[in-house]
C-alpha cells in the first residue's frame, strides 16, 4: 500500500506503452535544483505550476492551530505533484517542502492544462492520478480511525520504505526525520 505516496514508474505508465513524461515534459522545461527545508508552496497561494520530482524528496503537508503537523503526501523520483490544486482552481490548501535536497522539473500550469485538453493519454494517467489519490487516503483515514497505535506506526513505516524503497547493503532503510515519521502516521 502506497497511499498518497503514489510512484509513477518513468518507463510505462499503468496500461500504456507510451511514456507519460515524454508526453509532457520536453527539453525545454529546466530542471530546478532546492536545498533540504525550502518550501515550495503554502496555503493560500496560487498554484502556477505541476511539479515533476527529477531527484530528492518533497512532502506535502497540513499544520492544525496548535501546530501539529499532518504529512498527507511524499513525493520521489518520478512522482507529479500539485496538480489537484491546478485541477479544482484554487489555492493551495497545503504546504510543500523538500526534506532531500532535490531536483524538480516544473511545467506551466497553463501548458499542462492544455496538454491535459489535448491529449487523452495524459488526461489519462492524471485521472488515474486521482482516483488512486481517492482510494489511498480513505485507506488511510480507515487506519488512522480504527487501528491501534502499533499498527499504524507499522503501517506508516511499510508505506516509507515502499515509497522510498532506500537500500544499504541489501537492506532497507528510512531516511527520513522522526518528526515526519510521526506526522506520516499521524
Amino acid at each position: 500500500m502506497e497511499s498518497k505516496f503514489h510512484k509513477y514508474n518513468e518507463t510505462n505508465a499503468p496500461g500504456d506503452s507510451v511514456n507519460q513524461n515524454e508526453n509532457l515534459i520536453s527539453e525545454k522545461h529546466e530542471l530546478h535544483a532546492y536545498k533540504k527545508k525550502h518550501l515550495l508552496y503554502s496555503v493560500g497561494q496560487r498554484p502556477s505550476t505541476l511539479y515533476f520530482v527529477k531527484s530528492g524528496k518533497i512532502k506535502e503537508f497540513l499544520i492544525n492551530e496548535e501546530g501539529k503537523e499532518l504529512i498527507t503526501g511524499i513525493y520521489t523520483v518520478g512522482d507529479f505533484f500539485g496538480y489537484n490544486e491546478i485541477f479544482k482552481e484554487c489555492n493551495y490548501g497545503k504546504n510543500a517542502k523538500v526534506i532531500e535536497d532535490a531536483t524538480l522539473i516544473l511545467v506551466p500550469k497553463d501548458e499542462f492544462l492544455q496538454k491535459i485538453h489535448s491529449d487523452t493519454i495524459v488526461a489519462r494517467e492524471f485521472i488515474s492520478l486521482l482516483t488512486k489519490n481517492v482510494t489511498d487516503n480513505e485507506e488511510v483515514l480507515l487506519n488512522m480511525a480504527y487501528n491501534s497505535l502499533r499498527k499504524k506506526v507499522a503501517q506508516g513505516i511499510t508505506r516509507i520504505i515502499d515509497k522510498f524503497n532506500d537500500m544499504k547493503d541489501g537492506q532497507h532503510f528510512i531516511d527520513i526525520s522522526r518528526e515526519d515519521l510521526a506526522s506520516v502516521v499521524g
